[in-house]
C-alpha cells in the first residue's frame, strides 16, 4: 500500500475504522504513521468536521508513492510474541541456569515456603486426613492444593519458581485460599499451584458419593487478563518449563502495559472529543438562542418605540392638569424601565 493511500485514509476515517479495514491493530497503524512520517488528524478534528468547520489538514511531505508492506506488519503482530518468547526463554536459561534447577531437597529459604511446609505438616497430623487426599493451604498461605505423595516435589518446584521470579525483580504474595498474587512489571496476575485430579466413586461412602483423586500431575495456573493459562506435567515436566513460564508472564505483562497505555490514550482522545462536542453543542445552541433573543429584543424595542410615540403624543396635547401630569410621570417611568438599551449599548451587546 502506498504512503499517499494511507495518508488519504487517515484524513477520511478514524484510526479504529482504518485498523479494521486494513486488518491491523490500532497501535500498529499508529506505529506505521510515526515510522513513515505520515501526518494524522489531531484530537477534535472529527468533531469540528461534524459541526461544519474546516480544520486544517497537514500536508504530506516526502515521497507519496513509497510502498508500505502491510503484510509484514500483520505477520510481525502474529509472530513477534512467539519469537520474543523463544528469545527470552533462551536468555533466562543461559543467565539463570543454576537457579532453574529444582533441588532434591527443600531449601526452606523463602518465608512463604516455610509457612506452606508447616501447614502441610499440620494437615498430615489431622486425624481425618487420608494419604490419598488433597491438602489445601488456606488463609495467609500460597494457593496450593496437592497430595502428600507429591507435596515435597511441588514445594521444591514452587520454591525454585519464587526465588527465580524474585531474582528477576518480581514478587509474589498471598491473598486468600483461592489465589495468590504474582506481580510482574507492576502487572498483577492471580496464580494457583494445583495437582490435577479425576473424580471417582468413593469406596468408603455408603451413599454413592464421589471424591477427587490426585493424578500426580502438577499444574501452575495463572489468570492472564480474562483467560486462564495452564502449564502442566506432560511429556515435559513442570521443572523443565519454569523458564518458559517466567518468560511468558514477563512478555504478557509488557504487552498488557502497552495495550493499557494505548487504551488510556484512546480514551483520553475520546474524552477530549466528547468535551469538544459538548462545547460545540453548547455553542450551536447559544447561536440559536441569540437569534431568538434578538428577535424578541426587536419586538420589545418596537413596542417601546410605540409606547414612547404614544406618550409624546399625549405630551404634545399640552394639557396642564395635575392628573395628566401624574399620568405622564408614571408613563415615563414605565418607558424608562422597559427601554431595551437602558443598560447602555455596550452592556447590551455583551449580553450576546
Amino acid at each position: 500500500m502506498k504512503r499517499i493511500e494511507i495518508y488519504n485514509l487517515l484524513w477520511s476515517k478514524t484510526l479504529t475504522e482504518i485498523a479494521q479495514k486494513l486488518e491491523v491493530k490500532y497501535y500498529t497503524l499508529y506505529k506505521i504513521s510515526k515510522e513513515y512520517d505520515i501526518p494524522r488528524p489531531k484530537p477534535g478534528y472529527w468533531v469540528q468536521l461534524k459541526y461544519g468547520k474546516q480544520p486544517p489538514i497537514e500536508k504530506l511531505e516526502g515521497d507519496p508513492q513509497l510502498n508500505i508492506d502491510l503484510k509484514v506488519y500483520r505477520e510481525l503482530t502474529r509472530s513477534s510474541f512467539k519469537h520474543l518468547l523463544e528469545e527470552r526463554i533462551n536468555n533466562i536459561q543461559s543467565e539463570y541456569d543454576r537457579d532453574l534447577k529444582v533441588p532434591k531437597r527443600l531449601k526452606n529459604k523463602h518465608p512463604l515456603i516455610i509457612k506452606a511446609k508447616a501447614e502441610l505438616d499440620s494437615s498430615k497430623a489431622n486425624s481425618y486426613w487420608r494419604s490419598e487426599s488433597l491438602i489445601g493451604f488456606y488463609s495467609g498461605n500460597l494457593s496450593i492444593s496437592v497430595s502428600n505423595k507429591h507435596a515435597s516435589r511441588f514445594l521444591r518446584l514452587i520454591e525454585t519458581f519464587i526465588l527465580l521470579i524474585e531474582k528477576r525483580g518480581h514478587s509474589i504474595k498471598t491473598r486468600d485460599h483461592k489465589v495468590s498474587i504474582l506481580t510482574i512489571y507492576g502487572e498483577k496476575f492471580e496464580i494457583k499451584f494445583r495437582e490435577k485430579c479425576v473424580r471417582k466413586d468413593d469406596p468408603d461412602s455408603r451413599w454413592s458419593s464421589t471424591m477427587l483423586v490426585p493424578t500426580g500431575k502438577l499444574s501452575i495456573r495463572v489468570k492472564v487478563k480474562f483467560n486462564d493459562k495452564h502449564w502442566n506435567d506432560g511429556y515435559t515436566l513442570l521443572e523443565e518449563q519454569l523458564a518458559k513460564i517466567v518468560a511468558y508472564l514477563e512478555l504478557k505483562a509488557k504487552e498488557i502495559k502497552i495495550e493499557d497505555e494505548e487504551r488510556r490514550r484512546r480514551n483520553e482522545e475520546l474524552e477530549y472529543e466528547r468535551k469538544l462536542e459538548s462545547l460545540e453543542l453548547y455553542r450551536t445552541q447559544w447561536e440559536e438562542d441569540k437569534k431568538t433573543k434578538i428577535l424578541k429584543d426587536a419586538a420589545l424595542w418596537e413596542n417601546w418605540m410605540r409606547l414612547n410615540s404614544y406618550i409624546n403624543y399625549i405630551k404634545k396635547l399640552g394639557i396642564d392638569n395635575p392628573k395628566v401630569n401624574n399620568w405622564l410621570n408614571w408613563a415615563d417611568t414605565v418607558s424608562n424601565a422597559n427601554d431595551p438599551l437602558g443598560m447602555g449599548l455596550l452592556s447590551y451587546i455583551d449580553s450576546y
